[in-house]
């Protein structure tokens, strides 16, 4: 698909909204992202274009919130992330030389953005913050490889690690530059399909969400949380909703 300037503004204000939406709510901005992109570009494009943008999104939130970082947690999420994200990146590969299976793949995530969206997840059993650490570098690294989004795994572990708000949003911030800075590498693999308006996009979008980061920051504390919680939910099910009859469903019948 051919990104025309109505759709590089339309992204453009997502980014920013989306971004303000992670500022002030910690989580969801960067998967409502992503799934706005998904819907818009294809696959194989979308997981390393997404991390380039996402990272400066995280990258502002981090210098925003850096004295709040947990650094101890961070190293724990490390030890099981690598690994994982080099499974993460053979799943990948393997999945773009699969063209058939692309609307099985939109229809999957948006499965996986509906799951997020009733709040699923599995059972914690443990409140040792090294255990919760390592599983949730252990689970983000696939998941961030192929589903775009590690945040429905990763955040009931965060969130049960039990760090005040600022210090989760720091972390949390942290982490994400760590999982986008490591699909970088995907490139290499697509180059070949990346042109110019790819670079304006990245460009134009990277800005978007520092400029979103640096609004919500403003308004935090000062807007009703659950406002933006109730929007988000209304563009991930519509998203969802278009992932798996238009870009799933469609394309499989005709």
């Amino acid at each position: 698909m051919e990104l025309g300037v109505y759709h590089l503004v339309f992204l453009f204000i997502a980014a920013v909204l989306t971004a303000i939406v992670n500022a002030v709510a910690a989580v969801g901005g960067g998967m409502t992202l992503f799934a706005i992109m998904i819907s818009m570009l294809s696959y194989a494009i979308v997981i390393p274009v997404h991390a380039v943008i996402q990272v400066w999104s995280s990258l502002s939130r981090v210098w925003i919130f850096r004295s709040h970082i947990n650094y101890r947690i961070i190293g724990k999420f490390l030890v099981t992330y690598i690994p994982s994200a080099v499974l993460g990146t053979i799943f990948w590969l393997t999945l773009i030389k699969l063209e058939q299976i692309q609307p099985y793949l939109k229809i999957a995530i948006a499965i996986y953005l509906i799951m997020f969206l009733g709040n699923w997840s599995f059972k914690i059993r443990t409140n040792d913050k090294t255990k919760l650490m390592l599983y949730a570098g252990g689970w983000s690294g696939v998941v961030a490889f192929t589903a775009g989004s590690p945040a429905p795994v990763m955040a009931p572990l965060f969130i049960k690690a039990d760090l005040y708000k600022e210090e989760f949003i720091g972390s949390w911030a942290l982490s994400g530059v760590i999982i986008h800075l490591s699909k970088f590498p995907l490139f290499y693999f697509i180059w070949d399909e990346i042109s110019e308006e790819h670079f304006w996009l990245i460009i134009l979008l990277g800005v978007g969400v520092v400029m979103g980061t640096y609004i919500g920051k403003a308004i935090l504390g000062r807007v009703n949380e659950s406002f933006f919680r109730k929007l988000l939910t209304g563009v991930l099910l519509f998203l969802a909703a278009k992932l798996i009859i238009w870009d799933g469903i469609r394309v499989l019948a005709f």
